[in-house]
């Protein structure tokens, strides 16, 4: 639910609330307010500093904004396209994970994950880019990897790889999410009709 959708609910129901309550709720939600929009000015510094190839600096506004806004999948997938500038891999992998975590249909971090195992990897990147697929099967930059990616590899599914990677528990939990997903279930179910 929205910030503006909490807010709209709260004043439908005001008279559920105490005069102090009422006030004590209006003041939590304009903090969360101001820490939103001080995350998304930290965000935008940060996306500044990555443009003028100041990665460092990025990392640390976007980590700036995460500590305002720890839900942001934005947030984690823009300071991984800065790790994987200064070759921290393992942090840029992290960071994508988290923002699948918090949004497993958010294609980027997919595309981020197969970039960052491309060449350790191949397999595993691929795996990561077929994922991607199956929430946005028109998206022209995962076919266009996975063509490419297809032509050099065996069925990653089938490898110690793919295993590895279902094992883990960062993807236990993306999958758990994508499993509680209707819509998505169902785009799922028709593209085995097909």
């Amino acid at each position: 639910m929205s910030l503006e959708s909490l807010t709209n609910l709260l004043k439908k129901h005001s008279s559920l609330f105490e005069k102090e309550e009422l006030e004590e709720i209006e003041s939590i939600l304009e903090k969360v307010k101001e820490r939103l929009t001080e995350s998304i000015k930290l965000k935008e510094k940060g996306n500044k500093a990555y443009q003028e190839k100041e990665y460092l600096d990025a990392i640390d506004l976007y980590t700036k904004a995460l500590k305002l806004d720890p839900t942001n999948e934005v947030f984690y997938s823009n300071r991984s396209a800065a790790y994987a500038k200064i070759n921290c891999e393992e942090s840029g992998i992290d960071d994508s994970i988290k923002a699948l975590e918090y949004n497993p249909n958010f294609i980027l971090s997919y595309l981020r994950l197969g970039d960052f195992y491309k060449k350790s990897d191949p397999s595993k990147a691929l795996f990561y880019y077929k994922v991607g697929l199956i929430f946005d099967p028109k998206n022209e930059k995962l076919i266009s990897k996975v063509e490419q990616m297809s032509n050099n590899n065996d069925d990653f599914l089938n490898s110690d790889s793919a295993k590895e990677v279902m094992k883990s528990d960062d993807f236990k939990n993306m999958f758990s999410k994508v499993m509680e997903d209707k819509e998505l279930m169902e785009k799922l179910a028709n593209l085995n009709k097909k």
